[in-house]
């Protein structure tokens, strides 16, 4: 009786995990793998335990597999660097983890920039993604929606949307304390950026000096801020109209 106590707490699954599980395989409706599967769950912070203390040979891979109920081979194939160690629940994404980053890079530097996206436009340039390398794509029309936009916030919590600032009359009008503003934005950017060696590389440390590099234009033509709606950036950094 102490021996089947003792090894009841091993496990983690309940007694109506255990006792489903055997009647999904008396029925015809599991193997006995795919019972194991289900029923035989542990967490992402038990298998990172049970590694540790095999490493630091606080415990065997069998004590590990029965304390924090890993599979056996879930053990050897993570130890032996043959699967990541880090357990991807759910389907697969549709970019791999290092384009969203690359995302979430190009989200923050347009925001710092005082020009910061928006879901459609984010949309569009993973639309552009996978079409460039003829990967499948799964979404209706090509186009990623709010299913997918939703899960990517969730998977990158650092990102955020929030309402885009508008720009009064008063701030949109041209002065030369608005000119001077502007080029100590700029300036204070590259800095931030590390891009005044850039600069010096080709050339160009006086473009912000240079007078004939100024131009007249219509802003009809040109999407310059945001004037409402939702844009993103990283969440608790405000980005700047510039």
């Amino acid at each position: 009786m102490m021996a089947t106590q003792q090894k009841k707490n091993f496990f983690k699954y309940s007694e109506n995990d255990l006792a489903q599980a055997i009647s999904d395989i008396r029925n015809g409706n599991s193997s006995i793998r795919q019972a194991e599967r289900t029923y035989n769950k542990y967490s992402e912070n038990d298998l990172a335990q049970a590694i540790s203390d095999i490493r630091n040979g606080n415990s065997s891979i069998r004590q590990a597999e029965r304390t924090y109920n890993v599979p056996h081979s879930t053990l050897i194939n993570k130890l032996k660097g043959r699967t990541p160690e880090t357990r991807k629940m759910g389907p697969a994404t549709i970019l791999t983890q290092e384009e969203e980053k690359i995302l979430v890079r190009w989200i923050n530097a347009s925001a710092k920039k005082g020009f910061p996206l928006n879901k459609n436009l984010l949309c569009e340039t993973v639309k552009d993604i996978i079409n460039s390398d003829g990967r499948a794509n799964p979404f209706k029309d090509g186009l990623p929606g709010y299913k997918w936009f939703n899960a990517f916030l969730n998977r990158q919590p650092e990102v955020s949307q929030r309402h885009a600032e508008s720009i009064n009359t008063a701030r949109a009008s041209v002065s030369e304390t608005s000119i001077r503003h502007w080029h100590e934005e700029i300036r204070r950017y590259l800095a931030s950026e590390n891009a005044e060696d850039i600069l010096a590389s080709e050339n160009a440390e006086d473009i912000l000096e240079d007078p004939t590099r100024i131009f007249n234009s219509d802003e009809s033509g040109f999407a310059t801020n945001p004037k409402s709606g939702l844009v993103l950036g990283l969440r608790g950094r405000p980005y700047k109209n510039l």
